[in-house]
């Protein structure tokens, strides 16, 4: 079993399509496919997007989470 890059509660950000957010879950595939899901932080009066990224597409970035 690989080990993961990022960790639960860090901030990444997708490379092509810039996209941010807070890993909130990460799944660990038999085919060998490490993803993450990412949490964006949403606005007021706005809904919180979720969405599913490969390890490949993530880079970390310098912010904190907000607890």
């Amino acid at each position: 079993m690989e080990k993961f890059k990022f960790q639960n509660g860090q901030v990444v950000r997708d490379k092509i399509s810039e996209f941010e957010g807070t890993i909130i879950g990460r799944a660990d595939y038999l085919t060998g496919c490490i993803q993450y899901c990412l949490c964006s932080k949403g606005k007021r009066n706005v809904k919180n997007e979720n969405i599913w990224m490969d390890e490949a597409r993530l880079i970390l970035t310098n912010k904190k989470t907000k607890n």
